[in-house]
């Protein structure tokens, strides 16, 4: 949950504050400077870099000795696994498929390499219901 805290944070005080969408051009900015100054901690419970590494491996190769063909690999995953899916699928191409997955859109430039809205908006898919307001901490990416 630390990866999505400054998001989680700097959306509740634009919900808050009276015209809290005047800080929309800078969130993401803002969201940057927490995550780096807590990037020590961050650093600890970043995930994404074990599944990301486990997709590249897989989507390099693995298994194509035993003849099995993962090139058409999809990640998935729920509430916070299907926010390590998003950013993962997003990191690696593999297409991710997520149900109430916390969002990637505000933060996507503290990662490590930093995503791209572009595949965000192309690589991966988020279901949310209607009243799930914690899935709804990062931003959403809009399914092209």
């Amino acid at each position: 949950m630390r990866l999505w805290s400054a998001a989680g944070l700097a959306q509740v005080v634009k919900w808050v504050m009276p015209y809290g969408w005047i800080w929309d051009p800078i969130l993401p900015d803002l969201i940057y400077f927490a995550n780096w100054v807590e990037s020590s901690t961050i650093a600890s419970v970043s995930y994404y870099k074990t599944t990301t590494q486990f997709v590249n491996d897989v989507l390099a190769g693995y298994g194509k000795n035993d003849g099995y063909d993962f090139s058409n690999l999809r990640v998935t995953g729920a509430s916070l696994g299907g926010g390590l899916a998003i950013i993962t699928g997003a990191q690696t191409q593999a297409f991710a498929v997520a149900i109430s997955g916390l969002g990637a859109t505000l933060s996507r430039e503290t990662f490590d390499p930093p995503i791209e809205l572009e595949k965000l908006n192309s690589h991966t898919f988020n279901f949310i219901p209607e009243r799930d307001y914690i899935a709804r901490i990062g931003g959403r990416a809009s399914f092209l």
